[in-house]
């Protein structure tokens, strides 16, 4: 049986947001910083606008919310947000299509955040989208700045925050599984 109209709602699209957290089906600061970007740019909805998201033209919602908020954000995380909010609901439509057969796209296999610091810490980059480099101050050095792209701090531990720098715009998945292996190989403990 097709899913209803109102199973497409913007409310529906957070429980699923949710969901994915609560199950471990995606990395937790992905699925935090998709829904913070959710909960902003589909704020600025009429309520009529709410009751299904794939009615939406989302590239004039995008217009509207840069207009309404664009000065709040540099052009590169009003980009980011786009990008967070269009793969939101892409996976959503996906799932509420079809939920026996979603899958994410490069999804883990394992929960790696099981402790319960890891699930209690609030993820800091869910307000603050990537900056670019040459964003931050002098002090983080000229590495990052001359590299160019995205930085993203990613926090793994209650005390240690990782930032990675140069990640281009349109990193294809390919690109980003090549950067995890790298970092992967790093690790001290073997598989």
């Amino acid at each position: 049986m097709p899913a209803s109209t109102d199973s497409y709602s913007v409310e529906n699209l957070e429980r699923f947001l949710r969901y994915l957290e609560d199950k471990g089906l995606m990395p937790k600061q992905t699925v935090v910083a998709r829904r913070a970007a959710c909960n902003k740019m589909l704020g600025i909805l009429e309520v009529d606008e709410r009751s299904d998201v794939r009615k939406l033209d989302l590239d004039s919602v995008f217009t509207r919310f840069s207009n309404l908020e664009g000065r709040s954000y540099t052009p590169d995380s009003l980009k980011t947000y786009k990008s967070r909010v269009f793969k939101a609901i892409k996976d959503f439509i996906t799932y509420t299509d079809d939920p026996a057969g979603f899958k994410i796209n490069g999804a883990r296999t394992r929960r790696t955040q099981t402790t319960e610091t890891a699930k209690d810490r609030q993820d800091t980059t869910a307000d603050h989208p990537p900056t670019l480099p040459n964003e931050r101050s002098k002090d983080n050095g000229l590495m990052g700045g001359a590299l160019g792209g995205l930085s993203i701090p990613i926090p793994i531990r209650s005390d240690v925050v990782v930032t990675v720098c140069g990640l281009p715009f349109d990193l294809k998945n390919q690109e980003a599984k090549k950067i995890a292996n790298v970092i992967i190989a790093m690790s001290s403990e073997p598989e």
